[in-house]
């Protein structure tokens, strides 16, 4: 008999068969998950590593971006302090609207990265100085915000407010923190405030004559900046904004002594130059002759003499006959009333310079180097100084300012040289090192043969031609040791007027280290920036 259904019979055999050979399959599963969950175990910390890791890196990148921020928003405050009076130079800044810091603020709108600013002043250079130099009083200027800067370091002459460098120390944090984020970044950078010997223009200073017993000078200045307006006596020291431009004062290279207030004011003169002081009994105020070179102007000529007196081209002196406020200035014989006068630096050189064979300190700016009593012999052998510039020493006996180089200046780069000056009817006198630092200058016989007698001259470039960094240019060093420079020292020589002794010293690339430098010596920028060790805000 056939059976009906044979295939089906097959079919559930065979699927029975599968069935019944399908051993160790739940060992292997829990062996593959086992495996499964140590690899991922293994893997769990160099995962939570990597996510640390790039969240350090992330938030290091962003705290760097902060502390970068920090130091272009500083940047930026110290360029936008600029004079905007009606009569400012171009380009020219008010210190008074200088940042004092600390910045702080965040990054962005809405952004968690913030970062802070610490802001010192300085007059000299202070890249790679220590914490103590950079602290010391007489080293880092006060600011005072709305007022300004100052630096009086014991026994530097003039008192500082305009500031030569900004360092800037930036701290970028990016928060929140947890777990592989960073602290934070701290930068530091050094702003370079551009310079020129004609901010000084810009600036001026007053002129005073003194009472016989040394009280409470009086100061050259107007009652109101009008052409013809008499030159009167004013208060030395109400230091009122209205009160210095009325008796601020700049002493051109033509002789001119110019009221700074009134120049580029087309109202008070056509050609921009401004006011000037004129001869005559008032004396008066004139407008500036326009002219582009040195050439001295009729009735505004006016030569400083060795005992500190403005001479007109004609012989006369300018003159205070009364000892009060409100007395009018007058041009007559010299001898009579007060004459002699104290100019602050700042009011200039006149024509004083290379030129003249006059070395003007650039720091110290209207004062020049002097044979003290114009005695080589005596008190040249034991010290030099810094005294006011005199004029047209041609014309006169003033020798002891003229120091005339040996061979001659070359315009860029360095010259070894001799400075020499000649009494009369003597051999000449070579300026002389010490060697040594803080050491006074000298001068002796000229010799060939004396080391200490020669100088380097650096004025823009090095010897193969490279740019100098402004801390070098315009620098007498010992060429024997060139680390020294000649510079103004902090002794005191004599107080009226102020005058101080010359020394070499470390260089520092302090203004008061620089002679007859160019204007506009050094442009604006911002350099040796670098990464300092986290510093908490």
């Amino acid at each position: 008999m056939t059976h009906p259904h044979p295939p089906v019979r097959r079919a559930r055999s065979l699927r029975q068969r599968l069935i019944t050979d399908d051993r160790g399959s739940m060992p292997m599963a829990l062996l593959v998950i086992l495996v499964g969950i140590s690899f991922g175990a293994l893997l769990l910390p160099m995962v939570i590593t990597q996510t640390q890791s790039t969240r350090l890196v992330t938030s290091r990148v962003q705290a760097l971006h902060a502390a970068q921020s920090g130091l272009e928003v500083a940047t930026g405050l110290i360029r936008s302090a600029a004079d905007t009076s009606p009569t400012a130079t171009t380009g020219a800044g008010d210190p008074r609207k200088l940042p004092c810091g600390p910045l702080a603020g965040p990054v962005g709108d809405g952004g968690q990265a913030t970062y802070s600013v610490d802001i010192a002043y300085y007059a000299a250079d202070p890249y790679g100085h220590d914490d103590a130099w950079l602290a010391d009083p007489r080293n880092k200027m006060i600011c005072v915000s709305g007022y300004g800067v100052y630096l009086k370091a014991s026994g530097t002459t003039p008192d500082l407010y305009v500031p030569s460098y900004a360092l800037l120390t930036a701290t970028g944090i990016n928060p929140p923190g947890g777990a592989g984020s960073s602290p934070g970044r701290t930068l530091q950078a050094t702003y370079v405030f551009q310079t020129s010997n004609a901010y000084t223009a810009a600036g001026g200073g007053s002129i005073s004559f003194g009472r016989a017993d040394g009280t409470e000078p009086f100061c050259m200045g107007v009652d109101k900046l009008q052409e013809g307006a008499a030159v009167v006596a004013k208060n030395c020291y109400d230091n009122s904004a209205d009160a210095v431009k009325m008796r601020s004062w700049y002493y051109n290279v033509d002789l001119s002594l110019q009221l700074v207030q009134t120049k580029n004011d087309a109202a008070i003169n056509t050609n921009l130059n401004g006011l000037c002081l004129h001869q005559g009994s008032p004396t008066i105020v004139r407008k500036c002759a326009a002219k582009s070179d040195a050439t001295p102007t009729t009735g505004q000529e006016w030569r400083s003499d060795a005992v500190g007196r403005f001479l007109s081209a004609s012989g006369s002196c300018l003159t205070l006959p009364t000892l009060a406020l409100k007395a009018a200035f007058t041009t007559t014989g010299c001898g009579n009333g007060s004459q002699a006068y104290t100019a602050q630096p700042t009011v200039g050189a006149g024509a004083a310079g290379l030129g003249s064979k006059q070395l003007v300190n650039f720091g110290d700016f209207g004062r020049c180097l002097d044979v003290p009593n114009k005695d080589a012999a005596g008190d040249g052998s034991s010290f030099m100084i810094i005294y006011p510039c005199k004029q047209k020493l041609d014309l006169v006996d003033e020798w002891n300012q003229k120091f005339t180089p040996s061979t001659t200046i070359n315009a860029t780069k360095p010259t070894q040289v001799q400075w020499r000056t000649t009494p009369p009817n003597s051999s000449a006198y070579c300026l002389k090192s010490p060697r040594a630092d803080k050491q006074a200058v000298t001068v002796a016989r000229c010799a060939t043969n004396d080391p200490g007698q020669t100088w380097t001259y650096y004025t823009t470039q090095a010897a193969d031609g490279t740019e100098l960094a402004y801390g070098d240019k315009f620098t007498i060093r010992d060429s024997a040791n060139p680390g020294l420079c000649l510079g103004e020292g902090p002794a005191r020589y004599d107080s009226s007027p102020p005058s101080y002794k010359v020394i070499v010293s470390a260089c520092d690339g302090s203004p008061l280290q620089k002679w007859n430098s160019d204007p506009n010596v050094r442009a604006s920028r911002v350099e040796n920036t670098a990464e300092l060790p986290f510093q908490a805000p």
